[in-house]
């Protein structure tokens, strides 16, 4: 909220703008990556986090100075510059706990800050290879893509649940009201119950190798895919909240909406037929239809 962004490239090293991207300046042309977060109180504690393939590095000035954090990787991760994504647990400012996900030994935890390292894949997961990690912070999840799928935790690690099944899986990102969506061979789905539901009608540009949900989300324009054709804006999508239902209105059993008021738009335009059913995934009920 205070105008300050980050930019890693492959290339030409972290980048940084104060002025919500009216004017760049290179902050280092040697930290090239692909992983790069901010601390979930940035505007007061300053702190990002940098994933550059062989090394993580962490600033608690705002990119000024930096703590290289690599005690714990394996040496075949960091000669082979493995080291993708980084993430802070939502509740990072209590916990101090963060991510990064790496191709050939999988998750890595940090509990102390970035101090020391440990693997801490899922228990099911037989393939130690991990690309993209999103964060949701008003429920605490973090979700990460594995080969064999996207798994998610509300407890920094410590559980996983399944959120979606598949080796296709490219890039993931939460919506403002929790819904997960991720880019996939196909394009653009959302995870519902261990399965991928496409919500980008027209995609024709191939695989959706990243995806970004703007705050405004589930407004229109409000998400945006990036794939070797370019980026591409989704002209339409799904809002698990797009049924308000209250508490009081879902019987104890059978579950069943007792009152819903849905308002047409783009994605569901008025006349839509829709059937709702409740879901009970990561230990929260959400309608989804």
């Amino acid at each position: 909220s205070d105008g300050t962004a980050f930019v890693i490239t492959n290339g030409s090293g972290l980048w940084k703008t104060t002025d919500r991207g009216e004017r760049w300046t290179q902050v280092d042309g040697t930290l090239n990556g692909f992983g790069l977060a901010l601390s979930p109180a940035f505007v007061s504690d300053r702190t990002v986090f940098v994933a550059a393939f062989n090394r993580v590095l962490r600033s608690n000035d705002a990119g000024t100075t930096w703590t290289e954090l690599t005690a714990g990787f394996s040496d075949s991760v960091r000669v082979n510059g493995d080291i993708r994504a980084i993430a802070a647990d939502p509740q990072y400012a209590t916990n101090r706990t963060l991510f990064v996900s790496t191709l050939g030994d999988g998750l890595y935890r940090s509990m102390d800050d970035g101090a020391s390292w440990a693997r801490a894949n899922p228990p099911t997961v037989s393939v130690p290879y991990a690309s993209s990690i999103a964060t949701h912070g008003a429920t605490n999840r973090v979700a990460v893509v594995f080969l064999s799928g996207i798994f998610v935790t509300s407890d920094a690690g410590a559980t996983w649940s399944v959120a979606y099944t598949g080796d296709d899986a490219e890039d993931v990102a939460y919506g403002n009201d929790g819904t997960l969506f991720f880019g996939r061979s196909t394009g653009v789905a959302r995870a519902s119950r261990g399965l991928a539901v496409a919500v980008a009608s027209g995609w024709t540009a191939g695989p959706a190798t990243s995806i970004a949900i703007a705050p405004t989300y589930p407004a229109h324009g409000s998400a945006i895919a990036g794939s070797s054709a370019g980026p591409q804006i989704l002209l339409s999508g799904y809002s698990s909240t797009g049924a308000a239902v209250s508490v009081a209105g879902i019987d104890a059993t059978p579950h069943r909406i007792a009152a819903a008021t849905i308002t047409a738009n783009e994605a569901v335009p008025a006349g839509t037929s829709i059937t709702y059913e409740l879901s009970t995934d990561d230990t929260h009920a959400v309608w989804e239809g």
